[in-house]
């Protein structure tokens, strides 16, 4: 069994992962669409048996729903209450757009709306008072449980050319909350109703966070187990 590829993809691969490829009796994938683009890209042997299993999450190691005080853990952030806060979490990485959702969210007519950034890499926010973006840095789960429990909607900027799998999904199932999610296919197979395609540009994303809530916009639905 062999992760057959790093999580942000090389453009080409790397001798190491071609071996196991082509030595792998099992395979296991965390989505059929992963599944397709890895046997596009490596020789597995035609005897290899391909099994999908989704990728797991840690929603039995967090805090119990409603132990988490919001408004504390806002205050520990220097948040002020929202309507809606939509969250970029987990580490900067090779195709992960945060300024497209910077700047969609600065571009969206509702004030009603934050954004919180917990992957900050020196991205512009634009001035937008709606807007937080607090520098990447690796903190205690219990520190991350915490902030993640400020976030109604999780936003999912990835190129799905560099990805097979991300763990931002598995924080979204975990802790219950939709996703605002680009066009990769591996997004919406997993999430599934949980899923709220924003389109490409910081404009459709505007264009879908203004609809939130009206009788003909999309809805958020909670990730599924």
């Amino acid at each position: 069994t062999r992760h057959t590829l790093p999580h942000p993809a090389p453009p080409d691969a790397p001798a190491p992962y071609r071996r196991w490829a082509e030595a792998a009796a099992d395979v296991i994938h965390h989505s059929r669409w992963g599944g397709q683009a890895v046997r596009e890209r490596y020789g597995f042997a035609a005897s290899a048996r391909h099994r999908v299993i989704p990728h797991g999450h840690w929603g039995p190691l967090r805090p119990a729903p409603g132990s988490v005080d919001r408004a504390a853990a806002e205050a520990e952030l220097g948040l002020s209450p929202a309507g809606l806060r939509i969250g970029v979490v987990g580490a900067p990485r090779p195709g992960k757009d945060t300024q497209l959702v910077i700047d969609g969210v600065h571009a969206s007519s509702r004030t009603d709306v934050q954004l919180l950034v917990l992957s900050g890499d020196g991205e512009d926010d634009r001035g937008d008072p709606r807007i937080t973006v607090v520098p990447h840095e690796e903190v205690p789960r219990a520190v991350y449980d915490r902030r993640l429990a400020t976030i109604d909607v999780l936003a999912l900027p990835l190129e799905g050319a560099t990805y097979l799998t991300t763990g931002q999904v598995a924080d979204a199932v975990g802790a219950g909350l939709p996703a605002l999610v680009s066009p990769w296919p591996y997004l919406a197979e997993v999430l599934g109703d949980a899923a709220v395609p924003y389109g490409r540009t910081a404009a459709d994303l505007a264009a879908t966070i203004d609809g939130l809530g009206r009788p003909d916009g999309p809805t958020l639905a909670g990730a599924r187990d």
